[in-house]
């Protein structure tokens, strides 16, 4: 399941769904949570912006991770991947890809 949720991870829309990350350990493994693949493939690293404020999108502050690809447990076993397209234009949010194997 992708797209833009327009929440942030921690908030308790976010924790509903997918748990909270640990900061050295990334996403757990829980059959009962969805696995967000940015925060799991990265290990607790912060994952990349998704959003830029389109009328000040220098103000790194005001970046955002709000777009999600989240992944039962078994399919994230098989996630090799996942990168947001800080290239790509056409839209104020950036597309997210995730690869699996």
């Amino acid at each position: 399941m992708m797209g833009d949720f327009n929440m942030l991870a921690g908030t308790d829309e976010y924790l509903a769904l997918a748990g909270r990350i640990d900061p050295s350990m990334g996403m757990p493994l829980s059959s009962a949570r969805a696995v967000d693949c940015a925060a799991h493939i990265g290990g607790g690293a912060e994952p990349a912006t998704t959003w830029v404020e389109p009328k000040d999108p220098q103000d790194t502050k005001l970046h955002k991770r709000i777009d999600y690809a989240f992944a039962s447990p078994d399919l994230a076993l098989r996630l090799k991947a996942s990168r947001v397209d800080q290239a790509a234009v056409g839209s104020d949010h950036q597309p997210l890809w995730v690869e699996f194997g």
